[in-house]
């Protein structure tokens, strides 16, 4: 027993279906031979279509725009007038005292801790802590 299907079309599907098969055959034929292929025949609905649409306007070519190039932005938050200055801690003037104690400048350190009124960088007075920094900053190691 043969399993067949019966497919039922309507007449102008099969007359669109003759036309695709007969442009196929056609543009198969020109690429065998290298000519140019004919123009496939058109169907009744298909020909209808075209008289009903205006004709297209003839192509023109399009330069490629070139695109900008995004320039980077600079930062938009401006900087203050003056720059705030960092707040010393004791660590960085301990930090910074034993850079200058590496460097053998105990006899600087300790003419800066007079000057200051104090024996050692623990007696420093916190309001002091920026002035103390800077003078010991500005002693060359």
């Amino acid at each position: 027993m043969e399993n067949l299907l019966v497919v039922n079309f309507g007449t102008e599907t099969l007359e669109a279906l003759k036309a695709q098969t007969e442009a196929l055959n056609a543009l198969t034929e020109a690429v065998k031979t290298g000519a140019p292929a004919k123009a496939a025949r058109k169907s009744k609905k298909s020909a209808k279509k075209e008289a009903e649409e205006p004709a297209a306007a003839p192509a023109v070519p399009v330069e490629p725009v070139a695109k900008p190039v995004a320039k980077p932005v600079a930062n938009p938050v401006e900087p203050a007038a003056e720059p705030k200055e960092k707040k010393v801690s004791l660590e960085d003037i301990t930090a910074k005292a034993s850079d200058l104690l590496d460097a053998d400048k105990m006899d600087a350190l300790c003419e800066l801790l007079e000057q200051f009124k104090c024996e050692a960088i623990t007696e420093l007075p916190a309001d002091q802590y920026a002035d103390f920094y800077k003078k010991l900053c500005a002693i060359p190691a």
